[in-house]
């Protein structure tokens, strides 16, 4: 007579529970790393927004800020660049259009005009504050309504 070899069913039942636990227990475990790195804000996302917001400043003719949201007009005055709060994070759009989500994992956002420029306050998820000044060339007005 042949020799069977292969699993019975309680060699299966026992693998399987045995997955299932270790399956169980990793799943939390995943979860705290995740939850932490999630409520922060990223430096590199950090230095690009101010680099984005530095450019446009300085190619703009208007500054305005109205509530949370910086209004940027360009020199023909048909193309007006906006950055306002969305979702936890802010948004650049032009001309009302758009939804680019330039910088994540934000509480609140204020931007406070200054002559010839802005100076944009930042708070993350966890509570740590973020700043920057930012100047334009050949900016016109400047204006808070």
């Amino acid at each position: 007579m042949k020799k069977q070899h292969g699993f019975t069913l309680l060699e299966l039942l026992i693998s399987l529970s045995i997955t299932m636990v270790i399956t169980s227990l990793l799943t939390p475990l995943l979860n705290t790393f995740y939850d932490k790195s999630n409520l922060e804000l990223n430096k590199l996302e950090w230095e690009v927004f101010v680099q984005q917001v530095k450019l446009e400043v300085r190619a703009s003719n208007e500054l305005t800020v109205k509530g949370n949201t910086l209004y940027l007009k360009g020199p023909t005055s048909t193309q007006v660049v906006s950055y306002e709060p969305y979702q936890g994070s802010i948004r650049r759009r032009v001309n009302s259009t758009g939804h680019e989500v330039i910088l994540q994992n934000i509480a609140s956002v204020e931007y406070i005009p200054e002559s010839k420029g802005v100076t944009v306050l930042i708070k993350d998820r966890n509570g740590l504050n973020y700043s920057a000044r930012i100047t334009g060339i050949h900016v016109a007005s400047v204006r808070e309504l």
